[in-house]
């Protein structure tokens, strides 16, 4: 998230740090996000809290479940008000449609050169409270 919101922040689809922490179909579409928002000059400001809890883990594949607090939203670049309309209710990189508050996140996570990437993942419907972060 912290990678998410920094290229978001600027954008750049080429930000290093997404390429660092995310693969495959989250990869492609955050790469897509930042391309669009850069299109349009919108920035992405505010924060988001993770709360992850490892789900599973099967050898370079692991599930990661996410209760975490979404304060972000979209703004014109070099200010922080608010665009009008928000796209697609929340600027959360899995689905785009989580929304301001807990955002109840699944997401499959993959081994790559020694490092966890987040390679998909989605919002779910149902609510949630935050739990412990998994050590």
């Amino acid at each position: 998230m912290a990678a998410w919101l920094a290229a978001a922040a600027i954008p750049s689809p080429q930000y290093p740090g997404i390429s660092q922490w995310y693969a495959g179909v989250a990869l492609t579409l955050a790469e897509g996000r930042l391309g669009a928002l850069q299109q349009v000059d919108w920035v992405v400001v505010g924060t988001y809290t993770p709360h992850p809890v490892v789900i599973s883990v099967d050898g370079g594949t692991a599930t990661v479940q996410d209760c975490g607090s979404n304060t972000t939203y979209v703004a014109d670049e070099g200010t922080t008000t608010p665009a009008s309309p928000q796209p697609a209710a929340g600027t959360t990189p899995f689905d785009g449609t989580a929304a301001v508050g807990w955002n109840n996140v699944t997401v499959t996570m993959i081994l790559q050169a020694g490092t966890w990437r987040l390679s998909q993942g989605v919002t779910e419907a149902t609510p949630c409270t935050p739990a412990s972060p998994s050590p």
